[in-house]
């Protein structure tokens, strides 16, 4: 009941009825905008995980073009030694050496060095630093894949995109030998990676890394991954170990340097 002007009395029908009602429709306004708000994090974390997998996708398309454009350069040079026209200018070649000699080559530039290009583009001030968690490993008997998976974490200070290679290295106590069980397959000097090759990758604040590699009738039981993390100028940012319990392929029998796999890589 209210109590309007001049001391009339207004009742007010049904007020605990409308009150609940307003209440419960709160709770309800309250509960979808927090469902809304779930949804909109996993989407975005879904969002992020494909377009770092995009980004991996890209670079392993530009890596493929590379090789491409390699093998497509040794074709043509192929082509030009064993063609008729090159071989009839090197029959050519000794007479003319004999009636003239070719003028001097005007004296040109050494090139660049990629590794000090690199160093001079690196942002000065920049402690580059970074650290891994989440890591798992494993061997599928059935695909006869040899599998690793972390997190990457940019520790850099201030905060900039680290652009940085990996290698992993898988080891026993049975068989210590680096080539079979390096990921990616690059060049080991002294029992480590040299760091000149690897995996490449860029992240801003953290990714998942994926690794895969093929490895028929695996034998070896493997006991410990070192992960070893370089800049781009191939000097080494991190090294970490991790036990692993990694059986071999039942009834397998020895192998020998297994092929490799594209890796691929998911982020979170």
């Amino acid at each position: 009941m209210l109590v309007g002007e001049h001391g009339r009395i207004v009742a007010l029908r049904h007020f605990k009825a409308i009150a609940i009602g307003v209440l419960a429709l709160t709770l309800i306004s309250l509960l979808a905008l927090a469902a809304i708000g779930y949804m909109y994090i996993q989407q975005s974390r879904s969002l992020e995980m494909v377009q770092e997998k995009v980004d991996q996708l890209q670079q392993y398309a530009n890596r493929l073009k590379d090789e491409k454009d390699i093998l497509q350069a040794k074709w043509v040079v192929h082509e030009l030694k064993n063609s008729p026209a090159t071989e009839a200018n090197a029959k050519k070649e000794p007479a003319e050496e004999v009636t003239s000699s070719p003028a001097p080559a005007p004296p040109t530039a050494p090139p660049a060095d990629a590794k000090s290009v690199n160093k001079a583009q690196a942002k000065p001030g920049v402690q580059w630093q970074a650290d891994i968690s989440r890591f798992s490993a494993g061997y599928d008997s059935r695909s006869e894949m040899l599998k690793m998976q972390f997190r990457f974490h940019n520790r850099s200070k201030p905060r900039q995109t680290l652009n940085a290679r990996v290698v992993a290295m898988f080891t026993s106590k049975k068989n210590p030998s680096p080539e079979f069980v390096v990921l990616p397959s690059v060049p080991i000097v002294a029992g480590v990676p040299t760091g000149s090759d690897g995996y490449d990758f860029s992240v801003n604040n953290y990714r998942t890394i994926e690794l895969a590699m093929l490895v028929k009738n695996m034998s070896t039981a493997i006991e410990t991954v070192t992960v070893y993390v370089f800049t781009q100028e191939a000097e080494l940012l991190l090294t970490r170990d991790f036990t692993v319990d990694i059986q071999p392929a039942t009834g397998a029998a020895p192998i020998a340097k297994p092929s490799q796999r594209a890796p691929v890589e998911s982020a979170a």
